[in-house]
């Protein structure tokens, strides 16, 4: 095959050996035409491979793709990822107790590759890392990772550092803004089951002088507790060599966060990593981390600040004629579509409702309750802590033996919107508009965690209809463009 290409001041001839009998030849006049036949005799004389060996030579390239693929689809379990075996293990073994999978999310991998590259720096400075990814995700996963990785492979004599089992003292400390975040990490990190690794959960509502003060490697609080540990035992923190602030974009816990850093910062003399775990990063907290961390490491997933693509984003329209532009007719309807659904065969049917206040979270429960709905309801100005658990774990149990179209539903306000991982929530109702766009990803994030697919609705009334928050909504839905 003779391929000609005109030119007016190429002079050159170009050969492409793959595949050899291409020619390329730049031509610019007709003097060239008398060449093209010294070519020909030229291309006949080129011996190709036999097809035998050219096919081989198609084999190859292709053994090759398919070996890069493979590289990339290995990463399906989490044996595969670069770090100890034991911590892989452990971790497949929790999620199959519980969740019936054990596949690493793309941020956990993408994390995991990190590891090792963050525990080999021995520069004396902190490494600040950024973890940001879409609610449902497995962050908490993600960055326990090189937490463990760390205390496992590092011994207080490698760290030369002088801790005592007399005293209480702490290598690793995870801050969290919810104190119902505090007994979910414990859990989570108690249930990996890792030799020889010790962890303490402290919420705001446990009595400092009630806490048996010995050694752990891994400390579950949240600010206020921290501040009055640091109050009761400032030596315990001069041994801390990790930091975490899980949910580092909550308003509440901004300035309660860099407290805490910053008293960290000034005790010990050994900490080694700065850990910011977020579903969203808003404007505040990126222009701290650019100022206190400006060499910071970002670990980002593209899909941050849009809509989940694992859950099914809808809008109710209450102007439709049959809702009479009354939410509550929406709603109900809504639920009664869910609760006589085949989606959840021989199953309990949870939805979780968001509302913007208090008031309305009263106002509806009301209207369930009397409709025959099992409710309940979670109000973060008028519930305290222990409540807050006592009614979860009510909200999880299942009901009695037969379940066929059973339904039980949470309401509430922003409280449970953060961090907290509500197991077999497939639905979630935004039964107002939420303030702000990263209210509502923390919201529709409540479902569809870990690769489950879920559903969300967000009910509006005219008077929502034509809101540009609500035009925004949409389009991001529909085109899954990102929201902040």
């Amino acid at each position: 095959m003779v391929l000609l290409i005109l030119a007016k001041r190429s002079n050159t001839i170009v050969r492409l050996w793959k595949p050899p009998s291409l020619w390329i030849l730049p031509c610019y006049s007709r003097s060239y035409s008398k060449k093209l036949v010294s070519y020909g005799k030229r291309l006949n004389e080129i011996k190709l491979p036999p097809k035998a060996d050219r096919s081989q030579n198609i084999l190859d390239s292709t053994a090759t793709t398919q070996a890069r693929a493979t590289k990339v689809a290995k990463v399906a379990q989490f044996s595969d990822l670069p770090v100890d075996p034991q911590l892989t293990s452990a971790i497949e073994n929790y999620l199959l107790s519980d969740l019936q999978y054990a596949k690493p999310s793309p941020i956990q991998i993408q994390m995991a590759k990190e590891t090792p590259i963050l525990l080999r720096d021995k520069s004396k400075h902190t490494n600040a890392v950024v973890l940001a990814s879409e609610t449902g995700s497995g962050k908490t996963l993600a960055y326990l990772i090189p937490l463990i990785q760390f205390l496992k492979f590092t011994t207080n004599s490698d760290s030369d550092l002088n801790i005592s089992s007399r005293k209480a003292s702490y290598r690793a400390i995870i801050l969290t803004p919810v104190p119902s975040l505090v007994g979910q990490l414990h859990d989570v990190i108690s249930g990996l089951n890792i030799p020889s690794l010790t962890v303490a959960g402290m919420s705001n509502f446990v009595r400092t002088n009630k806490i048996k003060q010995i050694s752990r490697d891994i400390l579950c609080t949240n600010p206020q507790k921290f501040n009055a540990l640091m109050e009761n035992n400032p030596e315990a923190f001069k041994s801390v060599q990790i930091v975490v602030c899980d949910e580092a974009d909550t308003v509440s816990f901004k300035d309660a966060y860099k407290t805490s850093i910053q008293t960290i910062r000034n005790l010990s003399e050994h900490l080694k990593y700065m850990f910011f775990c977020s579903a969203t990063i808003p404007t505040s907290m990126e222009r701290h981390i650019q100022q206190a961390y400006p060499k910071a490491n970002r670990i980002v997933s593209p899909d941050l600040h849009k809509l989940p693509s694992r859950v099914n984003f809808s809008i109710i329209k209450c102007s439709q004629e049959f809702y009479k532009n009354s939410k509550i007719r929406a709603l109900i309807h809504t639920i009664a579509s869910i609760k006589f659904s085949n989606s959840e065969h021989d199953q309990v049917k949870r939805i979780l409702i968001f509302a913007n206040h208090g008031s309305t979270v009263s106002k509806i429960v009301d209207e369930l309750k009397a409709k025959g709905f099992d409710t309940f309801a979670v109000d973060g100005s008028s519930t305290t802590h222990e409540e807050i658990e006592h009614v979860l774990e009510s909200f999880k149990n299942p009901i009695g033996t037969d379940v066929n179209d059973a339904v039980k539903i949470m309401v509430s306000t922003d409280i449970l919107a953060r961090g907290i991982d509500l197991k077999r929530i497939k639905h979630v109702i935004l039964y107002d508009v939420p303030f702000s766009s990263m209210e509502l990803l923390h919201r529709v994030g409540r479902t569809g965690r870990m690769s489950i697919r879920g559903n969300a609705y967000l009910i509006v009334d005219r008077s929502d209809e034509n809101k540009p928050a609500v035009k925004r909504i949409r389009k991001a839905a529909i085109h899954h463009r990102a929201l902040i």
